[in-house]
């Protein structure tokens, strides 16, 4: 499974990026939307994880682009905010990600919500 993160935070990138490796998925990271974009056009991952603050670009703009784009429609999109707010799942979801992981160091917990979004995909 490929997995593209996108976060203009490189520690908290870099970081989850490890879990993921570790795990055993395939996964690609860039710094901002723009980036992010482009790697998804050109590796069309099964899941993405983008940031919803960054400076280039918010993350439900790229979300709109990525549904909007016939080719990347169907790759899950996931919100990922620092935010611990009870709505952000339902706010993410009405513009348009597959869900959200709140950011956090306890890997076993986003590895968990990573899973339960990649079922479907197999």
């Amino acid at each position: 499974m490929k997995i593209l993160i996108i976060d203009d935070d490189e520690h908290w990138l870099e970081l989850i990026a490890h879990y993921l490796q570790q795990d055993g998925y395939d996964v690609r990271t860039a710094i901002s939307g723009r980036r992010g974009m482009s790697e998804a056009r050109r590796d069309k991952p099964d899941l993405i994880i983008c940031d919803i603050g960054m400076p280039d670009g918010n993350g439900y703009e790229f979300v709109r682009d990525c549904k909007r784009n016939h080719v990347m429609r169907d790759i899950v999109v996931l919100a990922c905010t620092g935010s611990g707010l009870l709505d952000t799942d339902t706010m993410a979801r009405e513009v348009g990600f597959d869900g959200s992981i709140i950011k956090s160091n306890d890997h076993a917990r986003i590895l968990k919500a990573i899973r339960e979004h990649l079922k479907g995909t197999d």
